[in-house]
């Protein structure tokens, strides 16, 4: 976050506002300039040769050019997904998912059970969807908590509201789906 100090007249107090990037990213198989001339930020587990990267994620802050991120897969997974949340770009893929900071190249990788499911910003709180779990990250791209097993195969969310995390997790595929409501806060199981 981009801290900004307005000065005002002596007796009148200073005002500190807190700007925060605007980034896009998107995906590519292939990039050319000007990304090609940048120094990529690298995910995912390198080769020694490092070779051709399985995607290309270019990042543009306020519609400029800013970094171009390449991630190799460990494996393959059903899903992909992208965002941008607070200082953050977010790469959900195969089975893992990568928070990367593009100012400070600062990477955080969280390793999904089973497969990367979606990814839901919330408000504070990044919330990682994978096979069978939860995991909550905070606004400064750190691990808070990981729920218990919520299903075998997929945990999908329905709404955050007044602190509470209304979800389904499958557990006898297909279709055998079952209701769950956690605290945002802890993770932790709540009543109706």
């Amino acid at each position: 976050m981009i801290r900004e100090c307005v000065r005002r007249p002596p007796g009148r107090r200073t005002s500190v506002r807190y700007l925060t990037p605007m980034y896009r990213a998107e995906l590519h198989n292939t990039v050319d300039g000007p990304w090609t001339a940048m120094q990529p930020i690298r995910v995912g587990r390198v080769p020694t040769a490092a070779g051709t990267p399985g995607v290309y994620m270019t990042v543009e802050q306020d519609g400029v050019p800013f970094t171009r991120i390449d991630a190799w897969p460990l494996s393959a997974g059903p899903f992909t997904q992208t965002a941008t949340w607070k200082n953050f770009v977010v790469l959900g893929w195969n089975d893992h998912v990568h928070i990367v900071d593009p100012r400070t190249r600062e990477v955080t990788t969280v390793e999904c059970d089973g497969y990367f499911g979606h990814l839901y910003p919330v408000d504070d709180h990044l919330l990682i969807a994978d096979a069978s779990r939860l995991v909550c990250i905070n606004e400064r791209g750190e691990r808070l908590w990981e729920s218990d097993r919520l299903g075998i195969d997929g945990v999908v969310l329905d709404e955050v509201k007044d602190g509470v995390i209304v979800g389904q997790g499958e557990w006898d595929p297909p279709g055998g789906w079952k209701p769950f409501r956690l605290s945002v806060v802890s993770g932790r199981a709540v009543a109706r």
